[in-house]
């Protein structure tokens, strides 16, 4: 019997056992419910040769609104209304292993030799930006004895073997401490550090570690921590540690330029933020905030303005200016303008009114499209060469097109289709 999506889900994550899986099928797709926790699920599908997750933590009073983001996500990523939504009884549990498992699944030759061309594709310009000597490297959290790094040129992720926690320019076996004269120039970078919502990584900043994956990105959110527990203890990359549990209200930004709220737990080890962009790391079973830039304090100092950081977050999938004004709108209607001052709002409002002013990257704008500088542009020119403004540098054209490459290998084969922003 086909019953509303609502009404089935709202039954079956009401009800569900803990740790319970339950098959679900429309006439063209197959997924499976995961009842993770008393207050948490995933649904899996399979999206091509991979399976994409969607997880979600929720309150009582927050179930329904939950679902219904849930329901607006599935919709959109399978193109259906989901009318035809319900329980796959014949599909055996073995069969739901082999789905969470994509490895053990059996692939058509034809498919799965187009999966490896486009494996190598990716993997080719990724590993080229995998370069750790003549680089400059930001620290953002420490590993054991070493520290998870973003290097600058390639604004990709790594581990280094540093002496403390400051950045590094690294020449073969030498590690040359330099002073960052321009946190604007790093904030750029660090704004297009993004995690694909439905996949949970990142394959440009994303490093193996301790036999799993660690990702960092970058986010912005609103606290809407209603009740302070205190300190929990928390395990992450299986060493235990203390932090406060914070509820955060994220965004998401789809390749169309559409934003969705999307609410979701972490753990906070660093001074609290009522609206902030964040610096967040997922080991996979816990997401920590490590530390982060007051937004309303950084935009009235004209560190970072909001407008600036949306712009440079929205260039990873779009030069238009559309999406980037679809992206404002968007994190402005849902929540942000609320939240800070007016004369904040007021100032955002005006910079928009004149494309030019939006972003330092921007270089000029035609119409719809906006001709930029990227980030690491910026950073180079205005931090290692100490100019006074952006230009196109030779020196790093090499980094900025193998990135550009990768990202658009990576979209090509379903990456960031959507992200919080």
């Amino acid at each position: 019997m086909v019953q509303d999506p609502f009404t089935l889900l709202s039954y079956l994550i009401e009800h569900a056992n803990e740790s319970s899986m339950v098959p679900l099928k429309t006439s063209k797709e197959i997924m499976i419910l995961v009842k993770d926790s008393k207050y948490s699920f995933s649904i899996y599908l399979l999206e091509g040769e991979n399976v994409a997750r969607i997880r979600k933590d929720f309150l009582p009073t927050t179930l329904h609104k939950v679902i219904y983001e849930v329901i607006d996500d599935l919709k959109e990523r399978l193109s259906s209304d989901l009318s035809d939504l319900e329980i796959a009884r014949d599909l055996d549990t073995a069969k739901m292993m082999e789905m969470l498992n994509p490895r053990r699944r059996e692939r058509k030759e034809e498919r799965k030799e187009k999966a490896k061309q486009k494996e190598r594709r990716s993997s080719s310009a990724l590993e080229k930006l995998k370069v750790n000597n003549n680089v400059h490297i930001f620290p953002l959290l420490k590993v054991g004895g070493s520290f998870f790094s973003i290097v600058l040129e390639t604004v990709s992720g790594g581990i280094f073997n540093i002496p403390e926690s400051r950045p590094f320019l690294i020449k073969g076996e030498e590690r040359e401490p330099y002073n960052v004269h321009n946190l604007k120039s790093i904030y750029l970078l660090l704004s297009q550090v993004k995690i694909d919502t439905f996949r949970e990584g990142n394959p440009i900043t994303d490093v193996e570690i301790e036999g799993g994956k660690l990702t960092f990105f970058s986010a912005l959110f609103l606290n809407e921590t209603e009740k302070d527990e205190g300190m929990k203890e928390f395990t992450f990359m299986g060493r235990k540690a203390k932090g406060l549990e914070r509820d955060y209200l994220f965004f998401r930004l789809s390749r169309s330029g559409s934003v969705r709220a999307y609410t979701r737990k972490a753990i906070s080890v660093a001074p609290d933020l009522d609206v902030g962009i964040g610096f967040f790391f997922w080991d996979g079973k816990t997401l920590v905030r490590t530390g982060g830039i007051d937004i309303v304090k950084s935009h009235e100092d004209n560190m970072l303005t909001l407008n600036e950081y949306i712009l440079s977050a929205s260039l990873m999938i779009s030069s238009s200016l559309s999406t980037y004004s679809r992206a404002m709108t968007g994190v402005m209607n849902m929540g942000i303008s609320k939240r800070i001052p007016s004369h904040l709002v007021k100032d955002i409002m005006e910079i928009d009114t004149n494309p030019m002013s939006i972003s330092p990257l921007v270089e000029s704008v035609s119409k719809d499209e906006i001709s930029y500088y990227d980030p690491v542009e910026y950073w180079y020119a205005v931090e290692v060469l100490g100019k006074d403004e952006p230009c196109h540098c030779n020196e790093v054209s090499n980094y900025v097109n193998l990135r550009r490459t990768a990202l658009s290998e990576l979209i090509a084969s379903g990456w960031f289709k959507d992200f919080l922003i």
